[in-house]
């Protein structure tokens, strides 16, 4: 009997992040921990993107709300990876 297969997860760039928190003066590692997250870390989010969840981590420890990075682009991935199943928990 086959396995179903897990469907694949949405990724969200990391670069309106960067985009809006990186100077010219900033190394990688003091960007990262403005952020709240490690040096490696973050070069992963840039090779790959980052997770609905993780996204909305980090957008709120930032102070501002997922959308104003990713805009429409956050809630598809919602509906995109099967998360929408998730959001009933909260509800």
């Amino acid at each position: 009997m086959a396995t179903p297969r897990k469907p694949k997860q949405v990724k969200l760039s990391f670069e309106p992040i960067e985009r809006m928190f990186r100077d010219k003066e900033l190394s990688d590692e003091e960007l990262a921990a403005h952020i709240g997250i490690t040096r490696k870390t973050m070069n992963g989010y840039r090779n790959v993107g980052m997770a609905f969840f993780i996204a909305d981590q980090i957008s709120c420890r930032l102070g501002y709300h997922p959308t104003h990075f990713w805009g429409d682009k956050y809630f598809a991935a919602i509906y995109d990876d099967g998360s929408e199943d998730l959001l009933g928990l909260l509800a």
